[in-house]
This record gives structure tokens, C-alpha cells and sequence, in this order.
């Protein structure tokens, strides 16, 4: 004889255990958002038994980018996901500059050093997270639509880049010496923007 839920099943109604299980996956994402926002992306990819809006919420509320962005991205809305992320970057940057200024140890621009402290990993984490929203989406996409979502992509790290070479520029001109955390920022801009091409060339070749 069959259990009770699998005769329920047999039968064409749903199990009792499905709506169980879409309870304790969500009361998982919930507790995970605040006792393990790292581990909050990963389930999410590798599970589907959850409410898309709710858990949405718990991610936005949580602030957890790459399972926000995730999310939003399930709901057909990658342009808004593009944008969650986009939106954090300024800040991101503007927190590296002042944590350059704050470092004091020697810097060589023609070795393209980039300091090994929190912020730089901060920034390398959001464009791993880009990069990979935009290889998802190439194939949902048409090419002029996939083509703009890559372009929006590194907007923000080409203008910042740019402003940060006419900052030099300036300095250059009138005569004064150039600030460290400028060339730094400068050389960390350069790096990320190289390294993202390198990146978004091979995905895309192995995407494709």
C-alpha cells in the first residue's frame, strides 16, 4: 500500500510535503540572510521550491546583492537586476578611494600594484557578479539588447576611470605633486577594467 502523501500523488492532488518544503527553504533563506548572507546566493541557484517575491524581499532587506540581483533576474526583470548592482558600485568606489588614502604602504604605478585590503575585493566581487548576469543573459537576449547590457555594465568603471586621469591631469599642470591614493585608484580602475575583458571574453566563449 502507498503512504498517505504518495497515494495523495497517485491520485493527481499535490503532496503535503511540497508546501512544507517551500516553507522550510524560505524560513531557511530568511535565517540564512542574517546569520550567513554568503551562503544565501548558492542556495538560491541550486533550489526552486520558494516563493520568488517573498524571498526577494529577505534579500533586498538584507542587502545582499548577487541574490538580489539573482532574484530579480528570475522575474524576467534583468535590467532592474543590472541596475541593483549598478547602483551599489558608486558607493563601492568611493569607499576604496578613501580606504587608499588611508593606505600608507609604498606603490609602484608601472606595476599595476593593487593593495590586498577589503574594498578591492569588494569591488572584484560585484564584477564577478556583473559579468556573470550579463554571460546569462546573452542568449535570452537579442544581440543589440545583450550589447547594451554589457556596455551599461562598466559605465561607472570607464567614467571613473576617466575622471581620475584628468584628476592626475591637473595635478600634472599645475605644477603639484600627485596625490597617491589618485594613482592608486587609477591603477586599481585600470585592473579591474582589463580584467573584466579577459573575463567576459572567455565566459562568453565557453557560453557559447
Amino acid at each position: 500500500t502507498l503512504s498517505g502523501s504518495a497515494s495523495n500523488y497517485a491520485i493527481g492532488m499535490e503532496p503535503r510535503w511540497t508546501a512544507a518544503s517551500t516553507e522550510l527553504d524560505e524560513m531557511y533563506i530568511r535565517l540564512a540572510c542574517v546569520f550567513d548572507p554568503a551562503s544565501v546566493y548558492s542556495f538560491l541557484v541550486s533550489h526552486e521550491n520558494y516563493q520568488l517575491d517573498r524571498c526577494l524581499h529577505y534579500c533586498k532587506e538584507a542587502n545582499i546583492l548577487d541574490a538580489t540581483a539573482y532574484l530579480l533576474e528570475r522575474t524576467g526583470d534583468v535590467s532592474e537586476a543590472l541596475n541593483h548592482i549598478l547602483y551599489e558600485v558608486k558607493d563601492m568606489l568611493q569607499a576604496l578611494r578613501r580606504a587608499l588614502e588611508k593606505d600608507i604602504k609604498p606603490f609602484h604605478a608601472s606595476q599595476w600594484a593593487i593593495p590586498k585590503i577589503r574594498e578591492v575585493r569588494d569591488v572584484e566581487d560585484v564584477l564577478r557578479i556583473i559579468i556573470e548576469l550579463c554571460i546569462r543573459n546573452n542568449q535570452r537576449l537579442d544581440e543589440q539588447d545583450s550589447q547594451s547590457l554589457w556596455f551599461k555594465s562598466f559605465d561607472e568603471f570607464v567614467l571613473a576611470q576617466r575622471a581620475y586621469r584628468k584628476e592626475l591631469q591637473r595635478h600634472q599642470l599645475a605644477g603639484t605633486a600627485d596625490p597617491p591614493a589618485v594613482r592608486k585608484m587609477l591603477s586599481c580602475l585600470n585592473s579591474f577594467i582589463q580584467n573584466s575583458k579577459k573575463s567576459s571574453v572567455s565566459e562568453a566563449d565557453i557560453a557559447t
